[in-house]
């Protein structure tokens, strides 16, 4: 819902400017459940976990295929965020009566061929993730090059700092079935 154009994290009241339906669509809604009373609308990116497709179980199916060489797009940068810990601050946030905008992502910022690699790093260090550009991938829609939010606001109000993705990924691959070495 923003344009992706920013060099430094997206705070709450960033003005929005979003370049494809989806996120048009994604900030319609927003407007509307915040015209409600005592509304909380958390925002997030690069979500993964268990329950649905996600970028960590696309690349473990990649290499379950026999792929060691995958090409990974390195400039558009962001954050991962793991369902759980998302869903924990969700429920912090809610007992702590918190209202309007919160955004909510792990740390640190890191490109999608850098996610990548840590899955590898992890999972199985033999993969090799060749760095390529957004323009290599042509992709329906666009991708913003830089969709990293700002997550002051809510570690001012959980009075904790968000939790590093990778431990997510840890825990996430903890879960996952092993996969067959070709």
């Amino acid at each position: 819902m923003f344009d992706g154009t920013a060099r430094s994290p997206y705070a709450e009241e960033a003005p929005t400017g979003p370049r494809t339906a989806y996120g048009a669509s994604k900030l319609a809604g927003e407007r509307q459940a915040l015209a409600l009373p005592g509304a909380l609308v958390v925002r997030t990116s690069w979500l993964f976990g268990a329950g649905g497709p996600n970028f960590v179980d696309t690349m473990l199916t990649l290499a379950a295929r026999g792929e060691r060489r995958i090409a990974v797009v390195d400039d558009q940068a962001g954050a991962p965020t793991y369902a759980p810990h998302l869903a924990a601050a969700i429920l912090d946030l809610l007992e702590r009566g918190a209202e309007g905008i919160v955004h909510y992502r792990d740390r640190e910022p890191v490109t999608w061929a850098g996610f990548a690699r840590a899955v590898f790093e992890e999972w199985l260090p033999e993969v090799e993730i060749v760095p390529v550009t957004t323009a290599e991938v042509p992709r329906p829609a666009p991708r913003p090059a830089y969709s990293v939010l700002d997550v002051a606001k809510v570690e001012r109000i959980l009075g904790r700092k968000v939790a590093p993705w990778r431990l997510g990924l840890v825990e996430h691959l903890s879960h996952t079935r092993p996969i067959r070495r070709h």
